[in-house]
């Protein structure tokens, strides 16, 4: 595999530059909070950062940073996007888990999150699916063509938009997802989105008031680790938030051909499961919908036995 000295600059929750040099396959723990760290002890998962390093790429001039479970190069590649404000070593234990079922995990801070550079806080939907383009063309260049993505919360979203941009996906999994077409929000809340995006784009808004933390996790532990990590985003800008329901897909919705499981907790608040089979029923590719029993939000964290048997058939069987 390749490897690189690499820079990347990354801000801390006031918007200053920090500055990270390392080498390429340096050790991820390394580079992971303490709260989260002593979380994932709290779990037993601490076992889950024993093989993991940290590479980055680069997406127009933009370092991401992947943390990668490694098993053989011949294994097929999983690409998997974290939730909104998060960074892709929260799951850690879900990625290790399913490394070890014999597949390459790369999970990806999109730019502006965790380790990877840009504006702490600040991209757009259509910025993100090509955060994961530059991965898939990573991979491609690196391993083969045996290519798949899975994401929760915003990543589903995010995974859901990506399959539509990159036909290169061979298959997906998405643990919730929307539709541009089909709004979460009021009308007249996205009027006032768009309107204060236009206005005043680069203005923060608290993810708390987009999303209450209750409704992430009704864990008070998990709740602090999220509040107290210094790499967890606090806001987001207006530009960005209204990018989330504002994306033209190369392919229509209706026209994918990639394989999607589509996954959601049976008592998830922020992505309701009514209102996921609705844009599930849009689909006309090979699919798969799953409501997991008693879940809610955090599938692959707090919903790791449940889960991860369903996303390995799944990919098992499509890629």
């Amino acid at each position: 595999m390749r490897s690189s000295l690499v820079s990347i600059g990354h801000a801390g929750r006031e918007g200053t530059a920090v500055g990270i040099s390392l080498a390429d396959g340096e050790r991820a723990e390394t580079l992971i909070s303490e709260p989260l760290r002593a979380y994932l002890e709290l779990k037993g998962w601490e076992k889950s950062l024993a093989h993991v390093r940290s590479i980055f790429v680069e997406d127009r001039g933009t370092r991401l940073h992947l943390a990668l479970w490694e098993r053989r190069e011949k294994d097929p590649c999983i690409v998997f996007i974290h939730g909104m404000g998060l960074y892709s070593q929260f799951f850690a234990g879900f990625l290790s888990k399913l490394s070890e079922q014999g597949y390459n995990v790369f999970g990806l801070d999109i730019q502006g999150h965790g380790r990877s550079g840009g504006k702490r806080g600040h991209f757009t939907m259509q910025r993100a699916t090509e955060n994961v383009s530059s991965v898939i063309d990573y991979i491609l260049e690196n391993y083969h063509e045996r290519v798949g993505v899975m994401g929760i919360s915003l990543g589903g979203m995010i995974t859901f938009y990506s399959v539509a941009n990159d036909p290169r996906i061979r298959s997906a999994v998405c643990g919730g997802l929307a539709h541009p077409r089909l709004p979460l929000r009021r009308r007249s809340k996205r009027l006032l989105i768009g309107i204060g995006a236009k206005l005043w784009p680069k203005k923060r808004l608290s993810l708390l008031k987009i999303v209450p933390l209750e409704k992430v996790t009704p864990d008070p532990v998990l709740q602090n680790v999220m509040l107290t990590d210094e790499l967890v985003i606090p806001e987001y800008t207006l530009e960005t938030v209204a990018s989330f329901m504002d994306l033209e897909p190369k392919t229509p919705f209706d026209q994918i051909q990639t394989p999607i499981l589509v996954m959601i907790g049976e008592h998830e608040q922020i992505l309701p499961p009514e209102y996921c089979r609705n844009v599930y029923d849009l689909l006309t590719t090979e699919k798969k919908f799953v409501v997991v029993p008693d879940a809610g939000h955090l599938l692959f964290i707090e919903h790791i036995p449940q889960t991860l048997p369903l996303v390995v058939d799944w990919f098992k069987k499509t890629l």
